[in-house]
């Protein structure tokens, strides 16, 4: 009889020990749950201290050596990129002093504002080449476009699964920050920021292409490089080239078809659109062949006839509706940071309508 109870005690005992352990887990369980909400909560109101937190202001944007500290309007922008944040805990693993958990989380669709941002510093460095002037942006201007993107549209979100990893001291639970976990809780935003894969060659080229549609009169002709078109300062040449360069700027367009990539660099096929410049030439040899052969002509002299050849290209140019189009090859080079358009004669040429061709015929 002793001896069934002492049996009975240890069956009790033996049962008892997983229950205790699992209460155990079950608490840890809920502690490392709670440290975790507490973190992730604080992304949606977030101050200038929780921000360093998660991510450093200078290691967003690496390419700038700014170390100026935000103003407290710009660090106003982070709620905006955490506005949509959300998290669900799925799962805890809890080993004695640490723990990991699997959390899916929703952010922001960061690849697109990556693309929205870097598709912005591409149009910059486009235009400071037509205005004929250059600034570096400093850590304010980078976070003011992010603050302009943020607020003038509306972006997705997408969901991730993170790992989180978790260190027990003094009895309390704390996330264990690292690099590849900060970057998660910001959608990846630096990590699509450094790929040199962000566009495709063809969305390069669509980006250039854009940007010269957007350019006026002074800087289409800056940056194609029309003031050294005529080897002339007289003012009939120069006159010719502002006509020039209404024609392109009325006219321009263009449309990719494909292109071939191999390894760092890519030929993007392009039709382009522009003024047709032939056709201008024909106009005017027409309207001169008219005007030669008419008792005008004997009239004006020498010196009245140039005058009139030169009114005559110059009302040929500025009465010109017709475009034309060339279809080329345009290369790509991939330095490592992304895909960069080379501007060559080829494009240039293109662009002017063929006038090198139509000349020389």
């Amino acid at each position: 009889m002793k001896h069934g109870k002492i049996t009975l005690s240890l069956l009790v005992f033996s049962l008892t020990i997983p229950c205790l352990l699992s209460g155990c887990r079950s608490s840890e369980s809920k502690q490392v749950k709670t440290a975790i909400s507490t973190e992730l909560e604080l992304l949606k109101n977030l101050d200038p201290d929780t921000i360093e937190t998660y991510v450093s202001y200078a290691d967003l944007f690496p390419d700038t050596q700014d170390e100026t500290d935000l103003s407290s309007g710009l660090v106003k922008i982070f709620p905006l990129f955490f506005q949509d944040f959300s998290y669900k805990i799925l799962e805890t693993d809890v080993q004695e002093d640490t723990a990991s958990a699997m959390v899916r989380i929703e952010t922001i669709d960061a690849q697109a504002l990556a693309k929205d941002f870097s598709k912005s510093l591409i149009k910059k460095e486009i235009f400071d080449s037509a205005n004929s002037d250059s600034t570096e942006y400093t850590l304010e201007d980078y976070y003011l476009l992010l603050k302009n993107l943020l607020e003038d549209n509306q972006y997705k979100t997408v969901e991730n699964n993170c790992k989180f990893i978790l260190q027990k001291k003094n009895d309390a639970w704390a996330v264990k920050h690292s690099n590849d976990l900060d970057n998660q809780l910001t959608g990846g935003f630096a990590s699509y920021l450094a790929d040199s894969g962000l566009f495709t060659p063809e969305e390069v080229t669509a980006i250039y292409f854009d940007a010269i549609k957007e350019f006026n009169n002074e800087q289409m002709s800056h940056y194609l490089g029309l003031e050294n078109l005529f080897d002339s300062e007289d003012s009939f040449y120069t006159t010719i080239i502002q006509e020039l360069t209404t024609q392109i700027v009325k006219h321009f367009d263009y449309q990719i078809i494909g292109h071939e990539k191999n390894g760092q660099t890519a030929n993007v096929t392009t039709e382009i659109i522009s003024y047709d410049f032939k056709k201008i030439l024909g106009t005017y040899e027409e309207n001169l062949d008219a005007y030669l052969s008419s008792s005008n002509a004997l009239a004006d002299g020498a010196e009245g006839r140039l005058e009139k050849s030169k009114e005559l290209l110059l009302s040929s140019i500025r009465e010109n509706t017709s475009a034309a189009s060339a279809t080329i090859s345009i290369l790509l080079v991939n330095d490592g940071s992304g895909w960069s358009l080379q501007m060559n004669d080829e494009i240039t040429e293109t662009i002017l309508g063929g006038i090198a061709e139509a000349v020389s015929l």
